[in-house]
């Protein structure tokens, strides 16, 4: 029967190269483990992507795919241009009312 505490040559060769270095990642690639198992990689934001490539390339390549949510609903004068906030007008577009 095998000895389930025993270590494979490879984890036996990652001890000895962190005892040497003491860098876990650094240790474990030299012991011959593949490096995108040690590192996450995930895409960037849209903010940050808009900030690497500046807003005027970012609105033409990207932005027609882009859409931005509403802001919050705030109270405003009666003589504000902006569209009137009413979320249920929707919902309810096509819907004949009871008479």
């Amino acid at each position: 029967m095998k000895d389930k505490t025993a270590l494979t040559a490879r984890q036996r060769r990652f001890v000895e190269e962190y005892l040497a270095c003491g860098d876990g990642p650094e240790a474990a690639i030299a012991a011959g483990y593949d490096e995108a198992l040690l590192y996450d990689r995930k895409p960037k934001t849209l903010s940050e992507m808009e900030k690497l490539m500046g807003k005027a390339e970012f609105a033409e390549k990207i932005g027609g795919y882009v859409t931005k949510p509403l802001g919050k609903p705030t109270l405003a004068l009666s003589t504000d241009k902006r569209e009137a906030y009413n979320p249920a007008a929707a919902d309810f577009a096509g819907v004949a009312a009871n008479e």
